[in-house]
């Protein structure tokens, strides 16, 4: 059968208009309480979400409050130990320099109190006036005395602040120093000459000639003299020193002396401008007068009558006397300007410049005329014989004082590459000072009668001058004029060839490459690179030779900063009050052990130079001042930062870590790290780890640390890793200083140790960290 077609489907009924009314009211009703409900819940998570961000607020600002007072409790905390080991340090000083003063007054050894001027004027003049002839040995043994009241008295004026003293008294007790410094050249420029007087007392057998030596604990004295005038002697050598002298013919044949003299000490260097650090200041300010067009100054000046006439006169004779100096300059157009009564009027800036660049090259014409007509005078004094005033030493130390960081200032000097910069180079082993002198007359025996030639009682120098040279170049600036309280220098007449010298370099200075001759020009106060031609250097035998045509005061000089920056350091504890820093400097490795308040040096080991100064226990300062002596210096000055590239770091910042390695050496090393050079100048990362052990640290027992302005942390990276990152360790905590953060979970016996610290040990530390710089300089 075939399918039944579909039914019809019944059609939906139509909802009326009140059923429509009332569901579209239903839907209203449930949308309105749904957005109700919404609006609700959405004031309670807002009052919810306000409510957690108070007390978040509230929660954040109590830790505020608490890591506040933690931090400002950790700083008073620090300061007050720092205080209490200053203040104990302050008493300890005090006493031994009241203990010292003592002893001082109670040795009654025959030498003055050197504050006492009175008494040590005494002494001065006592010694001067001492006429008697006296054996060598003597005369050295006076001055190594001497050489002990000038020490007393350079350690008075570094401690000038600790001791009280005024301004007057530094001046005065520098004027003391160098009258004793110059009391000692005269002594034995006077025993040089009661020993040529009678040289024929100590002839050599083999050539006849004087041939004289002795030396005390810091001055050696050599003295050939040429008794036999024998042309055949072409050499004189002094074996324990040496020094090997080829002659030539005009001193083989001639009348004269030669005296040599090794000193320890260097009283020349600080005679140089370049031997204190300078301040960099702005040029003084330049005042320009504006010129008024002539109809307008003629106006003025018909109106005035008079006073127009003056004025002009006024104006002529400023513009006949040019200023001296800018700062008369500005004083002369502000005088000028008073007397007009009236302000100038503005210029461009184009005719400003030139108008100063008019008044500026008026300035430079006038020094330049000044300071011609100074060298003029001065060439016209040495000529007519080559004598220096007293007191020009004194002169010399004023200048070179004023040049440096007491004066503040830095003068534009003309460069000359020839001058030794003794910011950058410093003289190591002993000044040689090498003479050329006038033999006088030997004592004749005739029939049982000694007759003798008197003689001027003052030693006598002799010129001696090179090939290219004439009479009248004697006095140049190379040339070493004689000294206070001497006769002008005797002239040789001919030209002369160099002389050959064959100098031992001391076995116990630290040579790091070829060393550099210098001789001491006289009379512009420095050493001078250019007085020496045809020099050698034999490292193996350790011997320099060279030709010179100057006779003066030798020194060979070294680059202060040839071992900066550092490779690395650490600082490792033994024990309480015992540690050992060693650096990595760049040509040399150190290590100088630290026990209570004194050091020593422990490495190199195969070093023979510095064998002197092994396993000697000696105060940080005196340990410094050895090893710079014996040419190595790790311990930049306060301007090293012109001759060594560094990591700049705040002062204050730096000093206070100092401080805090050296309050935890006891119980904590510490070490370099090379992201030192990438966290900025407001921060400092180094590597820390407790070790009560004697014994090296391993490589992952170290840890970062990353001390800020503000506070420190414990950073969570390690040295190995590849990027900076500054995020902290899991639990630690920040802290204001590097002191309480390695404290923070160290162990009992750490933080014993610590405590026990003895203030003398932290201060013999800080002493050796801060001056070698490590974290800049590394």
């Amino acid at each position: 059968m075939p399918p039944k077609p579909p039914g019809k489907r019944k059609k939906s009924a139509k909802l009326s208009k009140a059923e429509k009314e009332k569901l579209k009211k239903e839907e209203a009703e449930k949308k309105a309480r749904e957005e109700e409900e919404a609006r609700l819940q959405a004031e309670q998570e807002q009052r919810e979400r306000e409510e957690r961000e108070r007390q978040e607020r509230e929660e954040r600002e109590r830790l505020r409050q608490q890591e506040s007072a933690r931090h400002q409790a950790e700083v008073d905390e620090l300061k007050e130990k720092i205080e209490n080991n200053l203040q104990q340090l302050k008493g300890l000083q005090e006493d031994e320099r009241a203990k010292a003063k003592w002893e001082r007054y109670m040795l009654c050894d025959g030498n003055p109190d050197p504050l006492n001027t009175r008494d040590l004027n005494t002494f001065v003049n006592l010694w001067r006036d001492d006429k008697e002839s006296k054996p060598f040995p003597i005369v050295l043994s006076e001055g190594e005395n001497t050489l002990k009241l000038i020490e007393e008295l350079e350690g008075f004026l570094s401690n000038s602040e600790d001791e009280g003293f005024t301004e007057d008294d530094i001046q005065r007790l520098k004027q003391s120093v160098l009258k004793l410094q110059e009391l000692i050249s005269y002594k034995l420029d006077e025993a040089t000459m009661n020993l040529l007087k009678n040289a024929s007392d100590d002839v050599d057998p083999d050539t006849q000639n004087l041939q004289f030596m002795s030396a005390s604990e810091n001055i050696t004295v050599c003295v050939w003299g040429n008794i036999a005038k024998n042309p055949r002697v072409k050499s004189f050598s002094f074996e324990k020193m040496g020094f090997t002298m080829e002659i030539p013919r005009v001193i083989s044949i001639g009348s004269m002396a030669v005296r040599v003299m090794y000193t320890k000490y260097d009283h020349l260097s600080p005679l140089s401008k370049s031997f204190h650090p300078k301040l960099k200041v702005k040029p003084p300010e330049v005042v320009v007068e504006e010129v008024l067009p002539a109809e307008e100054a003629d106006g003025e000046g018909a109106g005035e009558g008079n006073e127009g006439g003056d004025k002009e006169g006024v104006d002529d004779t400023l513009e006949a006397m040019p200023p001296k100096s800018a700062s008369q300059a500005s004083r002369s157009s502000k005088a000028s300007r008073k007397r007009s009564g009236r302000a100038s009027s503005s210029k461009s800036s184009r005719s400003r410049k030139a108008s100063a660049k008019s008044v500026k090259s008026q300035v430079s014409e006038n020094e330049t005329q000044q300071d011609k007509e100074g060298e003029s005078k001065e060439g016209e004094k040495d000529g007519e014989g080559g004598e220096e005033k007293p007191g020009s030493a004194d002169q010399a130390v004023d200048e070179a004082a004023g040049a440096g960081l007491e004066g503040g200032t830095e003068e534009e000097e003309e460069e000359d590459d020839d001058v030794v910069n003794l910011r950058a180079f410093s003289a190591i082993g002993p000044v040689m000072v090498i003479e050329l002198l006038d033999l006088p007359p030997q004592p004749k025996l005739a029939n049982g009668w000694i007759m003798q030639q008197i003689v001027s009682s003052e030693l006598k120098r002799v010129n001696y001058q090179d090939e290219g040279q004439t009479p009248a170049d004697s006095n140049s600036t190379t040339s070493t004029p004689a000294p206070p309280n001497s006769a002008s220098a005797t002239q040789v007449q001919a030209t002369n060839p160099p002389v050959i010298i064959t100098c031992k370099l001391p076995g116990d200075v630290m040579y790091f490459e070829q060393p550099q001759l210098a001789l001491w020009d006289s009379i512009k106060n420095n050493w001078r690179l250019d007085a020496f031609e045809d020099s050698q250097y034999n490292e193996e035998e350790r011997t320099v030779i060279f030709k010179m045509s100057t006779f003066g005061p030798i020194a060979t000089f070294q680059d202060l900063y040839l071992n900066m920056p550092f490779q690395s350091w650490e600082l490792r504890p033994h024990a309480t009050n015992s540690c050992l820093f060693t650096l990595l400097a760049a040509i040399i490795e150190l290590e100088i052990e630290i026990k209570d308040s004194l050091c020593s040096l422990t490495r190199p080991d195969d070093v023979p130079e510095l064998a002197h100064l092994k396993g000697k226990w000696m105060a940080p300062y005196k340990l410094i001042e050895a090893m710079q002596k014996a040419g190595v210096n790790v311990f930049p000055a306060v301007d090293a930062e012109k001759y060594v590239s560094l990591n700049s770091k705040e002062d204050w910042l730096e000093s206070n870590i100092y401080q805090e390695m050296a309050l935890t050496a006891s119980a904590f090393a510490y070490t370099w790290s090379k992201w030192n050079a990438d966290c900025g100048k407001d921060k400092i990362i180094i590597q820390a780890v407790e070790q009560l052990e004697d014994e090296q640290p391993l490589e992952e027992d170290w840890s970062l640390f990353n001390i800020g302005t503000h506070s420190s942390c414990k950073l969570r990276m390690k040295e190995e890793d590849s990027e900076l990152s500054h995020d902290i360790a899991e639990n630690t905590q920040l802290h204001s200083d590097l002191y309480h953060m390695v404290l923070d979970g160290a162990s009992e016996e750490a933080q014993q140790r610590v405590k026990t610290s003895h203030f003398l040990f932290i201060d013999c530390v800080y002493q050796l960290l801060n001056a070698t710089k490590i974290i800049t300089y590394s």
